[in-house]
């Protein structure tokens, strides 16, 4: 997708926005609720408080506004009685949750504070917090009774009912169970070479097995975690790093460029020139350093243009590929128009980097247009907003 499409499409969401609040505000408008200059409705029971915004202006032309919260009309005792008994219905199995009845209690209660079909307030206490909260935690579950009791109120109403709690023992788990029957197979057995297990448990027949800790395969973990650490760690280190050592070896090829160009023009031949700009650059950068090793291939027996290529190969960078390419085929056919042609490089090179900057700041100013839109959108609301409130 391309800029103009983006900044259309940033500017459309934009004007939606503002069309959907415009709309929204002449919505609210619509929705008078001041009737005959005095009288504003209830909402019935059951639907909530409204809260309405009101200004009154005097004859001499005093302003002032106010926001009003109206609650709900209030329901009636019958309504309410009404109401209760079906709560007292509904609430067993709700409070119970897992547990099926209120004399074998295992599990956490649900004590709810408020229940959405009614307009109650439930409050709960127990007589018994230490066993069972007033939250419905089951604190220790030993065979107890608990007195819940819940008090049901709304406004003047309110009526309190008990509810008769039995905590259940908890039947000890299977690990308790093999834990202890061992530890007593043990104790019978103390004096004795031989310690005898039982073949049932609770009626039922079990199969002993030794079984091993499994405790030093922490260290093959260990061992096999630092691998791992250490492949991964040093695999993006290195990623990194080839990508910081190219973007090095890229920001230097115009100097290269240039530099060459000056050597060619002065009457160097390609392959002093390279060395010439190897030596002197040493140690500046790792171009530099890959440069001086082409040299010593030269000086080694292998062929410019060999030489040349495999700097190519090394480097992996697309400009040097290029400039490379341009000296084997200068090497192969004669360097008469290599001087023009590395002229021409030079060249390009100025207006790509032109174009590289005009592309920020183009990319700079896009990522500005959005806050901006935004801020238009949120001005105009400002404005258009105490207009329509007049209204």
């Amino acid at each position: 997708m391309d800029k103009m499409k983006k900044q259309k499409y940033c500017v459309l969401m934009v004007a939606a926005g503002c069309l959907i609040s415009l709309l929204l505000m002449i919505q609210d408008g619509e929705k008078e609720v001041l009737l005959d200059g005095r009288y504003i409705y209830r909402n019935e029971a059951g639907k909530g408080e409204q809260t309405v915004w009101l200004s009154a202006e005097s004859e001499d032309g005093k302003l002032a506004e106010t926001e009003l919260r109206i609650q709900e009309n209030r329901y009636s005792e019958a309504e309410l009685s009404v109401l209760y008994e079906k709560l007292l219905k509904e609430l067993p199995e709700i409070v119970l949750g897992d547990n099926a009845f209120w004399d074998s209690v295992s599990e956490d209660l649900y004590l709810p504070e408020r229940m959405s079909a009614y307009p109650f307030t439930l409050t709960w206490s127990s007589d018994n917090p230490q066993i069972l909260s007033e939250s419905g935690t089951l604190l220790r579950q030993s065979s107890v009774s608990v007195s819940l009791t819940l008090t049901v109120s709304y406004y003047s109403f309110e009526r309190v009912v008990n509810f008769p709690v039995t905590v259940a023992e908890k039947p000890p788990e299977y690990e308790e169970v093999v834990e202890r029957t061992a530890e007593q197979a043990e104790e019978a057995s103390r004096g004795e070479n031989v310690i005898t297990l039982p073949e049932e448990i609770n009626g039922e027949k079990v199969v002993w097995k030794t079984k091993r800790k499994g405790g030093n395969l922490w260290a093959a973990g260990l061992g096999t975690g630092a691998a791992l650490f250490y492949w991964f760690g040093t695999e993006w280190q290195q990623k990194k790093e080839r990508e910081k050592k190219i973007a090095v070896m890229e920001e230097e090829y115009p100097a290269i460029v240039n530099k060459l160009t000056l050597y060619l023009g002065a009457g160097l031949s390609i392959g002093n020139s390279w060395k010439k700009i190897a030596e002197k650059g040493y140690g500046k950068n790792p171009v530099y350093e890959e440069m001086l090793y082409a040299s010593r291939e030269i000086e080694g027996g292998v062929s410019e243009a060999a030489a040349f290529e495999n700097f190519g190969k090394r480097v992996g960078q697309k400009h040097y590929v290029k400039l490379t390419a341009l000296l084997t085929q200068s090497l192969q056919k004669g360097n008469t128009q290599l001087f023009n042609t590395l002229r021409q490089e030079v060249t390009a090179l100025s207006e790509e980097r032109s174009a590289a900057s005009r592309r920020k700041g183009e990319e700079a100013s896009t990522r500005l247009l959005f806050p901006m839109m935004l801020m238009l959108a949120m001005t105009m609301v400002l404005i258009m907003y105490p207009a329509f409130l007049a209204f």
